[in-house]
């Protein structure tokens, strides 16, 4: 078969630019932290002696930092993606961490609820990625609120004992994050979880978040679904299986 100079430039091209988008995405939300990072550091600096006060907020900011280092083994996942650190992770602990983070993340404009218990199972999963990926989707349901709205994430246990789901039966944590945007048409949605595609402006995101959390799901076993009709918002719901680590 002869070789076609055009075509191999053509996709070459392609790689170029999904390359460009996808460094354009990682800057965007290693600003997110950063801009995390620089009001948490302004916060302790208005407040130095508030020993409680400034003990919260270095967690906050450790925390941002994880992130950082989150989104980098995101990327080297992408590159090798057998690789995977798997650990018994306390859920409701894991949760009880992040939601101050989150507040932070989210901004003013969207009224975050949490709904979990003391008592959820544990979930043989990478930590890291688990927090990237709930950071992630929570991130997802900010900015489809431009104008402000309501972010729900509930986390609790589920039994499975059919394959509705497309997963085998047993014990699942179940994580749906809610939100109250103007959710997506039928298109939109079939392709939501495309690598590289997203709704957002260039330079806005990756359009790997919601790729690389489903990813995420099915190398631990578990499941990622999208329900969306326009105005009525967005949920997705992440199952993880709670059998411990072998």
């Amino acid at each position: 078969m002869p070789h076609d100079p055009f075509a191999a430039q053509f996709a070459q091209s392609e790689k170029l630019a999904a390359l460009g988008e996808m460094a354009c995405g990682i800057a965007h939300d290693i600003n997110n932290i950063l801009q995390a990072v620089i009001i948490g550091a302004e916060i302790i600096r208005q407040r130095p002696n508030d020993a409680q006060h400034v003990e919260k907020t270095s967690k906050l900011l450790s925390l941002a930092a994880t992130r950082g280092a989150s989104i980098v083994r995101r990327v080297l996942t992408l590159a090798r993606p057998s690789e995977r650190c798997a650990q018994a992770v306390d859920t409701s602990i894991l949760l009880a961490e992040l939601s101050d983070l989150l507040v932070l993340s989210l901004g003013d404009g969207v009224k975050l609820r949490m709904h979990f218990g003391a008592d959820l199972p544990r979930v043989c999963v990478d930590r890291a990625e688990f927090e990237t990926v709930l950071i992630n989707l929570a991130i997802n349901g900010r900015d489809a609120m431009n104008q402000g709205g309501a972010l729900t994430v509930s986390v609790y246990s589920q039994s499975v004992d059919d394959t509705q789901v497309g997963l085998p039966p047993g014990d699942y944590l179940r994580v749906d994050v809610v939100d109250s945007g103007s959710g997506m048409d039928k298109d939109t949605l079939s392709r939501a979880m495309e690598p590289f595609f997203s709704t957002k402006p260039a330079g806005k995101g990756t359009g790997l978040g919601l790729s690389m959390a489903r990813d995420f799901a099915e190398r631990f076993g578990g499941a990622l679904r999208i329900s969306s009709a326009p105005g009525f918002g967005t949920s997705v719901t992440l199952r993880l299986p709670t059998a411990p680590c072998a």
